[in-house]
């Protein structure tokens, strides 16, 4: 007979669920018991996701919030429990706008304007002209249309030819063994300032310049979106992170599940018998008649239940979730635990070394925050607050806006990139 083990899962994201998943299945010399506890009505990992209606149909989205793509290469490891579950997904490479977002005033009406358009799939589709780099034909002669036209290709190909050594650079930079000496111990802030060209030839060309406007321009905006994190946390980060993304990803695809997430939670849960919804815990403690097994409290208003005889507990959920539980289980542990006690303690101090900050994520349906021009819309949108806006804002006494004051319309802008999705490519059909 199988030896009967009682284990909890703490928390229904990925990490969690996978974890219940990979428990739940069948073993000659383990029968595992799992549970499975997650303080909100939903599953964790589709918790998020909406459900819209198709106007004049029966049929209706489900859109995965938060967008959920990922990139061979990178996320091998994942392309491969899906491929393991039998998730279907399908390859989407994603195009790029770049825009500047210059706020309103009393002088000037509000502008987002689009600078750069990359096509994406690793720069093998290219790129095309913005509308800014374009002017009105209708209201030039055809010689000088034709003059202005010329003028302006000639500009772009100027433009993505920078772009190109740029990027040529950052590919070279990325590649493990050109990487600097003490690349481990750096940010993205440190990393970008020292890797600035500074010779001679680069002050000429104005390379120094271009390098610190791509960094600023594009690679933070693009991390912004990636990691969900503002623009001072890209700065903060880990630039080793980045470089492996960068390194890792050439030439690969991104792809998303094709009937989203909720597919993917259905497929993991499915071997799970025991899964807690609406269960906050409250606490852990030693259980008392067995020593070797831990209970587990669950708080709902007044009441409390509690769930006896694990084993195990993982916890699949944040280091700053985890540490008060384990310190309620510490609290628990008679004196003579003495080996236990300090287990669970390096296991605290361990994770108090975590730190964590909000991002603040809104969906939503506002085609103003998108590129003025809509032949500079693409598949993601990524807007920055113009370098001149502050100082342009700040000379003004008021804004033209009957609903915020001067602080509220555009600062919150200076320290985050805009990611409007102009396609629900996450999306997939529900009968």
């Amino acid at each position: 007979m199988p030896r009967a083990v009682k284990v909890a899962v703490v928390g229904t994201g990925l990490a969690g669920l996978s974890a219940a998943y990979l428990l739940s299945g069948s073993s000659t010399e383990v029968d595992f018991e799992v549970h499975v506890f997650e303080k909100s009505s939903t599953l964790g990992m589709d918790s998020s996701s909406i459900t819209l209606p198709v106007p004049g149909k029966e049929q209706k989205w489900r859109i995965d919030v938060p967008m959920r793509s990922f990139q061979s290469g990178y996320y091998d490891t994942l392309i491969s429990l899906y491929k393991h579950l039998g998730i279907s997904f399908r390859k989407t490479d994603f195009s790029y706008s770049f825009s500047r977002l210059i706020p309103e005033t009393v002088y000037a009406s509000r502008k987002i304007t689009t600078d750069v358009i990359y096509n994406g799939n690793s720069g093998i589709a290219g790129m095309s002209i913005p509308s800014s780099m374009r002017l009105n034909e209708k209201v030039l002669s055809s010689i000088h249309a034709t003059a202005s036209g010329a003028y302006a290709y000639g500009i772009f190909t100027l433009m993505c030819f920078k772009l190109l050594i740029l990027y040529i650079r950052v590919l070279f930079l990325s590649i493990p063994i050109f990487r600097p000496q003490g690349v481990e111990e750096m940010t993205f802030r440190t990393w970008s300032a020292s890797t600035t060209p500074r010779g001679f030839i680069a002050r000429c060309t104005m390379l120094d310049l271009a390098w610190v406007e791509f960094t600023q321009d594009l690679l933070v905006p693009l991390f912004s979106a990636v990691c969900t994190a503002p623009e001072s946390n890209v700065y903060d980060h880990p630039v080793e992170e980045f470089l492996d993304y960068i390194w890792l990803t050439l030439g690969h695809h991104h792809y998303v599940v094709l009937n989203g997430v909720q597919e993917v939670v259905s497929k993991l849960i499915a071997g799970v018998q025991h899964v807690h919804l609406s269960s906050p815990i409250s606490s852990i403690q030693m259980d008392p008649d067995d020593p070797a097994t831990s209970s587990i409290h669950v708080s709902t208003g007044s009441r409390v239940q509690i769930h006896t005889g694990f084993h195990h507990i993982i916890f699949a959920t944040q280091a700053v979730r985890a540490v008060p539980l384990l310190e309620s289980f510490v609290s628990s542990l008679p004196p003579h635990a003495k080996a236990k006690r300090r287990a669970v303690e390096e296991q605290i101090a361990c994770l108090r070394q975590f730190t964590y900050c909000s991002t603040l994520v809104i969906n939503h349906t506002d085609s103003s925050l998108m590129p003025d021009n809509i032949e500079d819309k693409r598949d993601l949108n990524l807007i920055s607050l113009d370098h001149d806006a502050p100082s342009l804002v700040t000379d003004v006494k008021e804004v033209k806006s009957s609903k915020t004051e001067v602080e509220d319309s555009w600062l919150p802008c200076s320290s985050t990139s805009h990611i409007p999705n102009n396609k629900p490519y996450n999306r997939a059909p529900r009968n």
